[in-house]
């Protein structure tokens, strides 16, 4: 029998509601005594201590660009979340942690051990998540894994995916909060309010530099392994859920997926054998198999590291080939 853990208190339209709090607690925890303390960023920066919880179903992606619903730091400096993008990443955090449970345990020679039907069930929930990205509809509770309504027996793996979904949101808002800390948003208010014209290149150098703000953010002050591990699966499931929002290789104004990703491997500095490169190629297969981009993957055995750097060279050779 399913059992729901909303509570009354708990606003908002989607399962994910439930877990609005804990993006909070996580995201205080993880800036607490650095640069980027929270309430440093309130007291210098103007940062605005509430947030803005978006409660509308709609698509993330929208015509006019405005009503997108894509986490924000706003021209008053207050942290937006709009809900459809949290049902998009907690359902990419459950598949890919299912994704990564399933190549681990074939690498391992445990592919008996592996539940296809929960494989099936996530690449569903997967496809459910993407989806949001252009339509919005309706969460299948009944059916599809959510943090909101589950079986007991399910707990212990929908708790996880919480986690993840936690780091994921971590990350992504620590990369919103870099354009406060590093000063991007008093120049785009600046500039908006001078006319003046901020270049593609110069939004580019932001971008890049509020990715690196946030993977150094999140791995400072890891004083255990299982900390950089959680962190870790954080920084790449957040990496992964704004690859799987575009089809296309390239961007004017943001970097290359190819370049976002290395930037952060390249940051968790992992050896040869570490899980965490599984938890990346699960990522880049949910979006090959959604935009049927149909790369190569290796079929031999090949460490982690070694099959995700191969990956990574099919999406760089598809790259310079399209251009």
């Amino acid at each position: 029998m399913k059992k729901s853990v909303h509570l009354p208190s708990q606003t908002g339209n989607q399962p994910v509601r439930v877990l609005k709090y804990n993006i909070l607690d996580n995201l205080l925890k993880v800036h607490i005594g650095k640069e980027s303390d929270l309430a440093k960023l309130v007291e210098e920066k103007g940062l605005k201590r509430d947030f803005g919880y978006i409660a509308e179903d709609k698509e993330i992606i929208a015509p006019i660009a405005a009503d997108s619903q894509i986490p924000f730091v706003d021209a008053d400096k207050r942290i937006n979340l709009p809900e459809t993008f949290l049902s998009y990443v907690w359902c990419l955090s459950y598949s890919i942690l299912v994704l990564y449970d399933f190549n681990h345990k074939r690498m391992i020679g445990r592919s008996a051990d592996v539940n296809l039907n929960e494989v099936l069930l996530a690449e569903e929930v997967a496809s459910y998540g993407i989806s949001l990205v252009r339509s919005f509809s309706r969460w299948d509770v009944e059916r599809l894994p959510n943090p909101e309504l589950y079986d007991a027996e399910k707990e212990p793996f929908i708790e996880l995916a919480n986690g993840v979904f936690s780091h994921a949101m971590t990350f992504i808002l620590s990369h919103e909060l870099a354009h406060v800390a590093l000063g991007d948003i008093d120049e785009m208010n600046r500039a908006n309010m001078a006319n003046v014209y901020v270049s593609a290149h110069d939004r580019l150098s932001e971008e890049f530099r509020a990715d690196g703000f946030a993977t150094k953010t999140m791995l400072q002050c890891t004083l255990d392994q299982q900390t950089f591990t959680n962190r870790g699966v954080g920084i790449i499931v957040g990496v992964m859920c704004l690859l799987l929002l575009q089809s296309g290789l390239s961007s004017k104004d943001h970097p290359d997926i190819d370049e976002r990703i290395e930037m952060a491997m390249d940051a968790l500095e992992l050896d040869e054998t570490n899980g965490l490169w599984l938890v990346g190629l699960a990522g880049i297969k949910l979006w090959d198999v959604h935009y049927k981009k149909n790369l190569a993957w290796p079929q031999c055995a090949l460490t982690p590291k070694q099959a995700f750097q191969n990956i990574l060279a099919a999406i760089r050779k598809r790259k310079a080939e399209q251009r």
